[in-house]
């Protein structure tokens, strides 16, 4: 976790843990956040929310909530981007609130705080924008300045003095040790005692005359945008293209052999290669200086590069499918002009919805591939399959994606 400590020596927690939990048996929460602060720290705070829910707010180091007083400070709009620059330092510290989630509290640098907004750019929501110093953002166009489109702005105000010295200090956002932020939480009072006590006679009744039933684990209530989260805890397709076009770069060295088919998928690339009359001693070297694993097949040597693209950021917010798809379909076409991209079924979930497309590419460079790879960066989709064929270096075959959103 990290902090950040004004002139005034209060400390605000930043990059805290944020769990969404259902209130359940008091003894089962308990156990719970204790084992939740076991990992993400020891300092927390929890509060109610509609439902019959928790969210329950993690630190490893103690201080006050800086998210949570930021958006209290500005109202508690649903959606809220706030950045200030700090003096004498290059970084900007960011609120980004979505759906009335908190989703990002945190310093960084210029270059990231542009990351994180363009990963906004694929949803609908609009934001209320308070911007202090030279932060990357702007209302309109300039040098070097992020802008938002008109449809994601609900407000922008440049504000004329800083923030973060003025906070106001709430002290219920100032985080506790987890024993007494359980007790501050009076979670005993979420169990109506009155009602418990005549269920527990019904229950003395009938409890000799069926068997207990086996009841399944009880697992936290994951919010929308958890849900939506974990649907996309992969790499991101982009960073996967931009590794397959150096991998076939490199294959395209190999001395005596020749990659005639690639398959690439989330467990990483397999090429097929063919002898110009190298020995496969020449290749098994080769393949084992790249970290990769060589077999022989009735159809060539197979060389298998495993997996070693990290796993993206978590996303933001929710987006809409139709924004994504399009979005999709714009920058793929201006990489790859024609009727590249199709759409494929739609699968309604509880939480969101996936749309298979299909991009098909006709003899390609692996350049073209990285530039598609970073034509697609920051949208919500996985990579399901891709298959080619690969003759004097060009790639022609369909890569498989899905798009993720409501």
């Amino acid at each position: 976790m990290a902090t950040i400590t004004r002139s005034d020596g209060v400390q605000f927690s930043l990059l805290s843990y944020r769990e969404l939990l259902a209130r359940k048996n008091v003894l089962q929460l308990k156990q719970e956040l204790r084992s939740i602060a076991q990992t993400n720290g020891q300092f927390a705070r929890l509060f109610k929310k509609p439902g019959k829910r928790i969210e329950a707010v993690f630190s490893r180091d103690p201080g006050y909530l800086f998210g949570e007083t930021v958006w209290q400070y500005f109202g508690k709009p649903d959606n809220l981007i706030f950045a200030e620059a700090l003096p004498e330092t290059d970084n900007i510290l960011v609120v980004i609130v979505a759906d009335g989630v908190i989703h990002l509290d945190t310093q960084i640098s210029a270059n990231e705080m542009r990351q994180e907004l363009l990963s906004l750019t694929a949803g609908e929501a609009r934001f209320s924008i308070k911007v202090y110093g030279e932060a990357p953002l702007a209302e309109i166009e300039a040098a070097y300045q992020f802008v938002l489109d008109e449809a994601h702005v609900r407000s922008f105000t440049i504000l004329t003095e800083p923030v973060f010295d003025q906070l106001p200090l709430d002290p219920e956002l100032k985080l506790l040790g987890i024993e007494q932020a359980i007790q501050v939480a009076r979670l005993n009072q979420y169990v109506p005692y009155a009602a418990l006590g005549g269920l527990a006679l019904a229950v003395m009744l009938i409890i000799w005359l069926i068997p207990k039933p086996t009841l399944a684990p009880n697992k936290p209530l994951l919010s929308p945008v958890q849900r939506f989260q974990q649907a996309l805890n992969g790499p991101a397709p982009s960073a996967q293209l931009l590794d397959l076009s150096d991998r076939v770069k490199q294959s395209m060295g190999v001395a005596g052999w020749m990659p005639t088919s690639i398959k690439v998928s989330g467990a990483g690339v397999k090429m097929l290669y063919h002898s110009l009359g190298a020995t496969t001693e020449n290749l098994y070297r080769w393949a084992k200086q790249a970290k990769s694993q060589m077999r022989l097949t009735s159809r060539g040597a197979q060389v298998a590069f495993p997996n070693t693209v990290p796993l993206r950021a978590k996303p933001l917010a929710i987006f809409k499918t139709q924004r994504v798809l399009s979005a999709l379909i714009d920058r793929a076409m201006q990489i790859i002009p024609g009727k590249s991209v199709s759409i494929g079924q739609i699968t309604t979930y509880p939480i969101y919805h996936e749309a298979q497309v299909t991009i098909t590419l006709n003899a390609i460079s692996a350049d073209v591939i990285a530039l598609l790879g970073r034509a697609l960066q920051n949208l919500p989709i996985n990579l399901r399959d891709g298959e080619f064929s690969l003759e004097h270096g060009l790639l022609s075959g369909k890569l498989n994606l899905t798009v993720i959103g409501n």
